[in-house]
């Protein structure tokens, strides 16, 4: 008899010499022990003799005479094994042995699942050799007879997710695999069974189209789960983004007025307001719809912030749920919020109003996080001991961002990043959901941090785990690039992981008490604005931005392709379609019909055909005819777009939601600018960037001077070329395109920083 407590300790250490000679005694001693053959058999496998393997458990079946009950107990000895291999973390080892348990139970589907499950991790399979494994198949053969636990379900469709040459795969997979959750769950009259697939294929679903953009494969499992579930709000959430994310406007918003129609309590109101009233925003044409729904977003709001029902009743957690999870579903629900109030910036240029409504949000997601927060933040209180000396040492800087890729944000800060002086300052970058296979710019920051944190092996951690990393890498001035344009990262902010913590250049303040500073310049927000602002406003000397420049491609534009005359006028408006505000187009338009022979290129994600009747509309009221209005396709790269940018004059800009990142690249292409400065931080983008170029040329302070500036700069050719020739020289001697001077401003804030809280 072998001693299967010792044994078992042997395969932990891996002593697989040991084991062969216990078991191969145990034949000796007793041929008919069937489980000698069994763990010898194991033990061949993880040593590397898989035929000599095979060999072995073929004797112990011979020798028992075939007997079900013997392949039943080596089925069973193979599935415990491979379980633990799992459990040391040796994961091929689990998956040869899952491997050969399915030539022996071909119609084991538990087995078959995890073995694929386990392949996938190793990449073991590519789309041919799935395809040879017939699973769809398998399962549906095996419907009425075999189950399955749906955790095992889980665990594989959250690794299809992850592997994008299988995600193609997946949608079918997830159609053979649901009979046997519905079965499990009807049979143990457990809910929680179908509740939790459904948040496994929601977060499947995120992962194929936020991470490699399967949009089609997504829409097609939502569809099916919809099927299901057809007035679950998540579910209509996420299928209404995914129908938006494949430019199918008027569908997505019919979805998010569905989930809206079904929301129950005032939290899911609120989350469908925002996600209806962003879809809305973002066809470029619907602007009075969204006007009525931004008033009733801040209807729910403050009915919301007034309401006595505590965090637990708001968020509807079930009874089952175990409290890691509901840390989890409250974290969830909360980092949602963060973001509710987002779109106001551009419908109007209120911020005083902007500001309340933000800052109000800001302090209800800081109350909540307190609850499920609390004590780690508690302990975040006690700083590192060397944070608290005198000791001269490089100041800590990290950079918290999921925008640290091929991006606004990644394509502006990177200056910042090859720039820091590096005797000075440590520089950690906390990449949230990081890429799994980076794009060259977010590799690029990879090499320029002296530490990178990426998550798990997925690229993903939750804010908690993000916050201790940050935390015990002793962090002392932490920079949050995305504000509330990420909801996950406001709940890393109030953990408040690092002493000092400011937000800068990817949105506006989030307004959370946790934000220390707002990083801003003389320009880009009016003297009154900390008025209300939570933040201290950090003004730097010159600009909140600098850049060295912008790489460029070969133009694809020309005059003759589009029907425009050589000696035409062509403006240029080049944003998404949530700043295609109304007014501002209709600016446009009468810029167009007082210079004759001027041509409008408007470019930029929106519902296609709803902006087009809406600016041909707008174009026949001012009596500007359709042929003068071009629209244009997106180009496959940021270098190219810049490049065809060179075919325009005069470029438009958007109010009051200006362009950035647009308006840098204009400027860099020595392109004149017109822009209306407005109140708030949005409204300012190219005021200052014009300013720090030295151009004053096309800065409006209203309606008229925008429509004056626009028609003179049509009219003026002498004048256009005078700005193009200010702008080449700009290249040399302004604050916008001097980047190693910035860095040296943004430097010294840092310095001043710690130095106003540790007062060395």
């Amino acid at each position: 008899m072998l001693d299967c407590e010792h044994l078992h300790r042997l395969f932990t250490e891996q002593k697989y010499a040991e084991i062969e000679d216990l078991c191969r005694q145990a034949i000796a001693t007793d041929p008919h022990y069937l489980d000698s053959y069994w763990y010898l058999g194991i033990q061949q496998v993880l040593a590397g003799d898989e035929h000599q393997a095979q060999a072995i458990w073929w004797e112990g079946l011979t020798m028992s005479g075939f007997a079900d009950s013997a392949s039943a107990q080596l089925q069973q000895i193979m599935a415990q094994q491979a379980e633990a291999e799992l459990q040391a973390d040796r994961v091929e080892n689990a998956w040869l042995l899952r491997f050969h348990l399915q030539d022996l139970s071909p119609d084991n589907m538990e087995n078959l699942l995890q073995m694929l499950t386990l392949g996938v991790r190793l990449q073991v399979y590519d789309g041919d050799r799935y395809e040879q494994l017939n699973v769809v198949a398998q399962l549906q053969a095996h419907q009425q007879t075999a189950s399955i636990a749906p955790s095992t379900i889980f665990q594989l469709i959250d690794e299809f997710s992850l592997c994008f040459p299988l995600v193609p795969f997946l949608p079918p997979l997830v159609k053979a695999c649901t009979p046997y959750i519905l079965k499990q769950a009807q049979a143990e009259q457990q809910v929680m069974h179908l509740i939790n697939y459904i948040r496994t294929i929601l977060i499947a679903c995120t992962n194929i189209t936020f991470r490699s953009s399967f949009n089609q494969e997504a829409l097609d499992i939502l569809l099916h789960i919809h099927n299901i579930v057809p007035n679950d709000v998540e579910v209509l959430i996420r299928l209404a983004e995914t129908q938006i994310n494949l430019h199918d406007y008027e569908t997505g918003i019919a979805t998010f007025q569905q989930a809206l129609a079904n929301a129950k309590d005032l939290l899911e109101k609120v989350l469908c307001t925002h996600l209806l009233l962003k879809a809305v925003c973002g066809t470029g044409s619907r602007f009075d719809e969204a006007h009525h729904l931004l008033i009733q977003q801040e209807k729910y709001i403050t009915e919301l912030l007034a309401s006595t029902v505590s965090w637990e009743e708001q968020t509807r957690l079930p009874e089952w749920m175990n409290d890691a999870e509901r840390v989890r579903e409250q974290t969830i629900w909360n980092q949602r919020t963060f973001v509710c109030y987002s779109l106001a910036p551009y419908l109007s240029d209120d911020p005083q109003r902007t500001r309340h409504f933000q800052n109000l949000v800001a302090q209800f997601c800081e109350r909540n996080h307190a609850l499920y927060g609390g004590e780690l933040k508690q302990k975040f209180q006690a700083r590192h001991p060397q944070q608290k000396t005198k000791e001269a040492r490089p100041l800590k800087i990290g950079y918290l961002s999921h925008c640290l890729k091929s991006h606004s944000v990644g394509w502006l800060c990177r200056w910042l990043f090859a720039y820091h002086d590096r005797s000075q300052f440590q520089i950690y970058g906390y990449f949230i959901a990081a890429q799994i296979h980076p794009d060259p710019v977010q590799q690029w920051f990879l090499e320029h941090v002296d530490k990178a944190y990426t998550g798990d092996k997925n690229g993903v951690a939750p804010a908690s785990r993000m916050a201790e990393q940050i935390y015990d890498d002793g962090i002392d001035i932490l920079i949050d690039l995305d504000s509330i344009t990420l909801d996950g990262i406001c709940d890393i902010l109030l953990y408040r992981p690092a002493p000092i913590q400011a937000t800068w250049l990817g949105w506006d303040a989030s307004g959370l008490p946790s934000v220390d500073y707002f990083i801003a310049d003389p320009y880009v927000l009016p003297e009154s604005a900390q008025n209300y602002y939570r933040e201290t406003i950090w003004r730097l000397p010159r600009t909140y931005i600098a850049v060295d420049g912008f790489e460029l491609a070969v133009p694809s534009l020309r005059r003759d392709q589009l029907g425009i005359p050589p000696e035409a006028v062509i403006y240029f408006s080049g944003q998404k379609g949530y700043k295609r505000h109304p007014d501002t187009l209709k600016l446009q338009m009468q810029i167009l019909a007082n210079v004759p022979h001027s041509y409008l290129l408007l470019k930029g994600l929106a519902d296609e055909a709803g902006l087009r009747q809406s600016v041909l509309e707008l174009a026949h009221r001012e009596g500007v005819s359709e042929e003068r209005i071009k629209f244009l396709k997106s180009v496959p790269t940021e270098a190219q777009h810049r490049a065809d940018m060179t075919i325009a004059d005069v470029v438009l800009d958007t109010y009051p939601y200006n362009g950035a990142t647009t308006t840098l690249e204009a400027l860099w292409m020595c392109l004149p600018l017109v822009t209306r400065v407005g109140e708030q931080f949005f409204a300012r983008y190219s005021y200052t960037m014009l300013m720090n170029a030295g151009i004053t040329e096309g800065i409006a302070w209203s309606a008229d001077e925008y429509v004056e500036w626009g028609v003179r700069l049509g009219h003026e050719a002498d004048l256009r070329q005078a700005i193009s020739w200010k702008l080449k020289q700009s290249r040399h001697t302004a604050p916008l395109w001097n980047a190693k001077a910035f860095a040296k401003d943004m430097e010294a804030a840092y310095r001043q920083m710690w130095q106003k809280l540790t007062g060395f």
